[in-house]
């Protein structure tokens, strides 16, 4: 068989021989010059055990997260191009602003912070569907403008928006945001954190937010790892095993049993012992109830207490959505009327 390419070449010698290596080591090894034959691939398998035997033994998970690095420089590598055009976007000039100076990145992230001059609005509206992509968006600034003439007597707050919402007919949804930047940070004990900053439309932050999720976006990488690479040069992968939180307490809190969830990308790169790690650390994290033990605090919620949860997790909802999702959420204690969840509401309220 013959291999015109050195790629295909260099895959059928690490496949055949079970070791890869990483550009440096392959050089090394002399490859020499396509076309390569049979012979030329026996001999590049023995060269490649016989590294791997003079290689010192590394445990299984040493191997699995330097291979989650290894995945991570390689695409760092093959889009080196797209990086620096960014860095000359950002910067002015397509070399790290810190070069393998981590510490002074997150330190040149914080000193960037500023107090938020811009923020996002989304805005749900429910459109004819037979509109084409502009007409689309003239027909929604039509119809919020012609909306908008009762706004003045309606007041400036959250009632106000509710009140806009359920007489537009239409909009379904309001929300406001700030982006916000993830970067890397060493704590005192040398383990990688992930801290959040803001980071406005229009601001250094926003810039660089904007321009790493982008990155992030085109090599599935995270977007503290696009920001450490553009700004040091270096490359950080992400755990094996991901934990997010849903922090909740009070009244919201009730059936509340699954306030963390751990996510594994790859399931084939992670060691039963780093699972466990991550599952132990990200426990340590779960607030406990500062009051009553976690089995009394589990009872079942009253009707009144369940309505009082609904009405404060949708505060720009009208009512009679209210009470459409609280009869659906919950058949067997349906309400009749919106005066019917109100009264259980304010009653509520006024007990505590």
């Amino acid at each position: 068989m013959r291999y015109e390419g050195e790629k295909a070449f260099r895959q059928a010698a690490e496949k055949t021989s079970k070791v890869s290596v990483s550009d440096a080591v392959w050089s090394d090894l002399e490859p020499g010059f396509p076309p390569y034959d049979e012979l030329d691939l026996t001999e590049k398998v023995n060269a490649l055990r016989a590294f791997s035997d003079l290689k010192p033994k590394t445990s299984k998970g040493e191997n699995v997260r330097e291979g989650r690095r290894a995945r991570v420089e390689r695409a760092a590598i093959q889009t080196r191009k797209l990086v620096e055009a960014h860095r000359f976007e950002l910067f002015g000039h397509t070399n790290p602003k810190f070069p393998n100076q981590g510490y002074d990145a997150a330190k040149w992230i914080e000193g960037q912070v500023e107090e938020p001059q811009t923020e996002r609005v989304a805005i749900e509206v429910t459109i004819p569907a037979h509109l084409k992509p502009m007409e689309r968006l003239v027909w929604v600034i039509d119809h919020l403008a012609g909306k908008l003439d009762s706004w003045p007597s309606t007041g400036n707050g959250d009632g106000a928006v509710a009140h806009f919402m359920k007489y537009s007919g239409h909009v379904r949804d309001v929300g406001w945001s700030i982006p916000v930047l993830e970067y890397v940070w060493i704590n005192a004990d040398g383990e990688i954190e992930i801290r959040k900053v803001k980071a406005p439309d229009g601001s250094d932050l926003g810039r660089l937010q904007d321009i790493s999720d982008q990155l992030a976006k085109i090599l599935d990488w995270k977007q503290y790892a696009a920001v450490h690479h553009l700004l040091t040069g270096g490359v950080v992968s992400h755990s094996g095993v991901l934990a997010a939180f849903r922090s909740r307490s009070g009244r919201r809190s009730f059936g509340d049993l699954n306030p963390m969830t751990l996510t594994i990308p790859d399931p084939g790169s992670v060691t039963n012992k780093e699972l466990v790690t991550a599952f132990q650390k990200a426990k340590s994290h779960i607030p406990q109830p500062l009051s009553k033990p976690r089995r009394q605090r589990a009872r079942i919620a009253s009707k009144s207490e369940k309505a009082t949860a609904l009405v404060e997790e949708t505060p720009r909802m009208p009512w009679d959505d209210r009470l459409k999702k609280f009869n659906l959420q919950y058949p067997e204690d349906r309400f009749s009327n919106v005066s019917a969840i109100k009264a259980a509401y304010y009653s509520r309220a006024h007990d505590t």
